[in-house]
């Protein structure tokens, strides 16, 4: 709650001060100091992908009041896009959070300039650094992410036996749901045998989107396949939407299963050629 107040105290307070570029700033930079220490104590406490999301709408819930500091926007942009980029969840939250101390160190005011000395000789200015020092954090650091590779999705997807029961799960209720239409108002019967194929087919589909050990035989394009069938988008969605709850109902991570329907919505396209 607390952290809510300070977000809407902050909002309220920003067209205020619209015109003063420096008062925007302290008040951006003070507003990303408060949510990143908030952030930080999720990623601590356990919840990376908590602090993850959080670190990601603190910037872009900001971004929009940097209009006049399009280096600024420009740096936030490349850093949830790096971000994004990333497999783990723990080094996304560890890329927002350089990004996230970066934007701050823009936004700081410079210093004040040395005064002149009593005899009336100017004090010689001294350069200024290119990069001003990140300043402290104001929570708990984040660990530095391991440097080892981050496993393959299919590994973090349990391997072939839990995809075997990810599919299992997933046929049980598409092939009931009418809004599937799974064997296309009876044109496409499947016995136990013609099911078991199917299945088998659908683990090598995943297995080949997600780095795996199953090979897809004599693999055709999902055009091909699907040709003919006119799958409508709506259908298309209701068999999406029973993957995901079979992947959720068998412990994958929230982001494994984002990361795998992303790549099977790409199919859409190809599939769902019978329109809405």
């Amino acid at each position: 709650m607390r952290m809510m107040g300070a977000w809407v105290a902050f909002f309220a307070a920003a067209p205020a001060i619209a015109q003063d570029a420096a008062a925007l700033d302290r008040l951006v930079a003070d507003a990303l100091k408060e949510m990143h220490n908030k952030a930080a104590d999720l990623y601590n406490g356990g919840d990376p992908n908590g602090c993850y999301r959080m670190f990601q709408g603190g910037l872009i819930a900001v971004r929009p009041l940097l209009a006049h500091r399009p280096d600024v926007q420009l740096l936030i942009d490349q850093g949830l896009l790096a971000a994004d980029r990333q497999a783990a969840i723990a080094l996304r939250a560890r890329g927002l959070h350089d990004t996230i101390e970066a934007v701050r160190g823009k936004l700081k005011p410079p210093a004040a300039p040395k005064p002149a000395d009593p005899g009336g000789t100017p004090t010689p200015s001294l350069p200024q650094p290119t990069v001003l020092p990140p300043s402290p954090p104001p929570g708990p650091m984040l660990p530095m992410a391991p440097a080892a590779v981050a496993d393959k999705l299919w590994k973090r997807l349990g391997g072939e036996d839990n995809v075997n029961k990810i599919v299992d799960d997933f046929f049980k209720r598409a092939l009931n749901d009418e809004k599937v239409n799974f064997t296309r108002g009876k044109k496409y019967p499947l016995d136990a045998q013609k099911e078991a194929e199917l299945k088998q087919k659908f683990v090598a589909y995943i297995s080949d989107i997600s780095d795996g050990t199953v090979v897809r035989t004599a693999p055709r394009s999902m055009a091909d396949v699907h040709k003919g069938m006119n799958i409508t988008a709506a259908e298309f969605d209701a068999l999406a939407g029973w993957l995901k709850t079979a992947m959720e109902m068998n412990k994958v991570a929230p982001a494994d299963v984002e990361e795998v329907m992303r790549k099977v919505n790409l199919t859409k396209k190809d599939i769902a050629s019978g329109g809405g």
